[in-house]
């Protein structure tokens, strides 16, 4: 829903990020998601004393982090940038003034983000499954 994305824009921060650059590390309490609006990131896992494994490239559109902006919890990899990068962040201070200034967008915003997690989570429940 365009309309409703474009009453978001104001509450999200750009991030120009260079290569290199963690926009969050494994481990860390997470409170916002990042929109890529250009470039590329790689979601990095680290297990034990293992060398990093990159798991997933994602691209421009992709929303990362969004389990974090709801829940709080622990960062369960984390993401490097590839390259140059523009992000967009959306912190939960943000997220919640834009419930109270822009409560319709705010919840398409939330139904998006919980069919993206749906999505995501079939993927890996497939992946999983595959490997039985």
């Amino acid at each position: 829903q365009p309309a409703a994305a474009e009453a978001l824009v104001p509450f999200f921060e750009r991030l120009d990020q260079t290569d290199g650059d963690w926009l969050f590390r494994q481990g860390e309490t997470g409170r916002s998601l990042f929109v890529i609006a250009s470039g590329t990131a790689s979601v990095v896992v680290e297990r034990g004393a293992g060398m990093p494994r990159v798991v997933q490239i994602y691209e421009h559109g992709t929303v990362l982090g969004e389990m974090a902006l709801f829940t709080g919890d622990a960062r369960t990899a984390s993401v490097r940038i590839d390259g140059y990068a523009t992000v967009f962040r959306l912190g939960l201070p943000q997220f919640n003034a834009a419930v109270v200034a822009e409560p319709a967008a705010a919840a398409a915003f939330q139904a998006f983000i919980l069919r993206l997690m749906a999505e995501r989570l079939e993927s890996a429940n497939k992946a999983l499954l595959s490997t039985l």
